[in-house]
């Protein structure tokens, strides 16, 4: 049995049943490149571009010689909200 469960939204401590402070929401999660590029609609090569440009959040490195990357979801999701903003504002203009 796990130490940590998440029931709802929130992460309880299997051993005692409290209810641990940190909500699912505040929780970092990593999601892959092929993700990424599922939610952007980027080809792989779009996405290193962005990233290289500074257009697109840097991914991080998940093993020492750097070759197996992710991304954090919340940064991806940022990306996106301020993508909708910007349509947002320019359909407001």
């Amino acid at each position: 049995m796990p130490l940590l469960r998440y029931i709802g939204r929130q992460l309880i401590d299997c051993r005692n049943g409290e209810v641990m402070s940190k909500s699912v929401n505040s929780i970092k999660s990593l999601i892959s490149i092929r993700e990424v590029c599922s939610i952007t609609s980027f080809s792989r090569s779009t996405l290193w571009k962005k990233v290289k440009e500074g257009a697109f959040p840097k991914p991080i490195s998940l093993s020492d010689d750097g070759i197996r990357k992710a991304f954090v979801s919340d940064e991806v999701q940022a990306w996106i909200d301020d993508r909708i903003s910007l349509r947002d504002q320019k359909d407001a203009a």
